[in-house]
């Protein structure tokens, strides 16, 4: 393996370490200690850094060697293993798309006892998993095939306009874009099913404040449902999907009795603030833009990188090498994608605050929310600018308090 690469996978793993750090350490200022301590608990906030500190040391464990798998796999075991047990494969995209298939699930079977670890028993000693290991781990594999499946699909229209075009670095954003749209709208209609069963509400007198709420913004929903999660875990939320006269809310069963109704519409408001400022849509747009300035830099580093063009990787025997720049680019990105994430919610929680006006309410639902989830109440500051796609709650409170 080239040794820029050696060297950029060295400092992925250091940064990956320090971040890891100071997410650790939480945040000890006095003046997030008192904030923290007027809505929670010294109890509630121990046990939310201990269960994020606990699943932070799982992640890292097997980020570390997963990363290191692939460097080993990068430096001929894959082209090897490859060749002897794939080599009839005639059709090169066959084979690339197989390759990334095998290679992605065996980091999926690498990560499974990790995740089993950190998810199911984890969640079940802190009251957040209601299923068995056998349900728990099949649900695991379903979704991580799935996702394999769609990734490897998408990489592999990649590799077809890179092969076929001189011009792919402006038709792969453009595919990037159409497919996160039809991912948008298939994922809540058809593969969410498959996980969880949903039904229309009952509460009329819910059903009536959500539609209440929606004849302020002049938007006309069709229905609203009630995604059964609480067979399945105990966070809440919701969501709202369709266009035109086919939208429609989602709310999570565990809202329902565990939430008022004045906390259930601030959560509803949230979430249409998202769709009516196009969060979806202008998020996919970014990622667009910086998937092609990920291709740009690509194309202008990878024969010093890598030894091979840019066009050479996406090929079969290269995929260890490709998967492990996926990383590194992922990780590059964060920083910006998550900063962009965190300013939506921001909007979105004003628009919240607007719609529904009860900041009480608001602060009530950020409060209970973060209880259920047992989230980490005080985490680090630059373990958050950089990892974290929402505000701490503590922000969000203090959004909510100056609104009043």
């Amino acid at each position: 393996m080239p040794g820029k690469i050696i060297l950029i996978v060295s400092v992925y793993l250091l940064l990956l370490i320090t971040l890891s750090v100071f997410g650790f350490a939480g945040d000890r200022s006095k003046e997030t200690a008192d904030l923290a301590l007027k809505y929670f608990t010294e109890s509630e906030i121990e046990t939310g850094a201990a269960l994020f500190r606990h699943r932070l040391f799982f992640s890292i464990l097997y980020a570390v060697p997963s990363v290191l798998l692939l460097s080993y796999l990068s430096a001929g075991a894959w082209r090897k293993f490859r060749q002897k047990y794939l080599g009839r494969i005639r059709s090169e995209y066959a084979a690339f798309f197989l390759s990334l298939i095998i290679v992605y699930l065996g980091l999926i079977l690498f990560r499974f006892p990790f995740s089993l670890y950190s998810g199911f028993f984890t969640g079940k000693k802190y009251g957040l998993i209601n299923i068995d290991i056998v349900t728990w781990s099949l649900r695991f594999f379903s979704s991580s095939i799935i996702f394999i499946l769609l990734f490897s699909f998408l990489v592999l229209l990649f590799a077809l306009f890179i092969k076929k075009t001189r011009k792919y670095i402006f038709y792969i954003p453009v595919v990037f874009f159409l497919f996160g749209i039809i991912y948008a709208y298939i994922s809540p209609r058809y593969i969410t099913p498959l996980f969880y069963e949903t039904e229309i509400l009952k509460d009329n007198l819910l059903k009536a404040g959500i539609e209440n709420l929606y004849k302020k913004t002049g938007l006309q929903i069709s229905e609203i449902y009630v995604l059964k999660t609480s067979a399945v875990h105990n966070s809440a939320n919701a969501y709202m999907i369709g266009t035109g006269p086919a939208k429609r809310v989602v709310l999570y069963d565990t809202l329902l009795g565990k939430f008022t109704d004045d906390e259930i519409l601030s959560i509803v408001a949230h979430e249409t603030g998202h769709y009516e400022e196009e969060h979806v849509t202008i998020g996919l747009m970014i990622g667009a833009f910086g998937i092609m300035l990920v291709f740009f830099l690509l194309k202008k580093t990878a024969r010093s990188l890598t030894g091979k063009d840019m066009e050479k990787l996406f090929h079969a025997d290269m995929v260890p090498v490709l998967l492990l720049l996926i990383i590194i680019f992922s990780f590059a990105a964060r920083p910006v994608g998550n900063t962009i994430s965190r300013y939506m919610e921001n909007r979105a929680d004003m628009y919240s605050l607007k719609l529904a006006g009860n900041s009480d309410a608001f602060i009530n639902l950020s409060v209970r929310l973060k209880k259920i989830n047992k989230g980490n109440i005080i985490p680090n500051k630059i373990y958050s600018a950089f990892y974290s796609t929402h505000p701490p709650v503590l922000e969000r409170i203090k959004t909510a308090e100056e609104y009043r």
